[in-house]
């Protein structure tokens, strides 16, 4: 297989198989966010880490040298957004549940 020993095919697969259960743990638990109910304590602290995450990948793809070495890029950019969505969906369900909750009985 193209020169390669078997010994090398399994060295470079083994990074690969060891962020893939990172990626469906990440998938699952933006799920989770967007079907249960967050308090705002919690949804403060993902939105710092929202913007921490997408000024580390900032940095990050300013200061590679080669577009190679950021490989997981497009993933990462995947899971960022759909944890951006999560996140708004629960923002937004926080804000109808309050509003829902501020306003006084209407008289029947």
């Amino acid at each position: 297989m193209y020169g390669l020993q078997p010994v090398a095919v399994v060295v470079v697969m083994m990074p690969v198989m060891m962020v893939v259960p990172a990626i469906r743990h990440a998938i699952v638990v933006v799920i989770v966010m967007m079907i249960v109910p967050l308090p705002a304590t919690i949804l403060d602290i993902l939105i710092t880490l929202n913007i921490t995450a997408g000024l580390g990948i900032l940095i990050t793809t300013m200061f590679v040298p080669r577009a190679l070495d950021f490989a997981a890029f497009p993933s990462m950019l995947l899971i960022t957004t759909l944890f951006r969505l999560a996140i708004n969906i629960s923002v937004t369900r926080l804000i109808l549940y309050l509003i829902n909750i501020s306003e006084p009985p209407k008289p029947d």
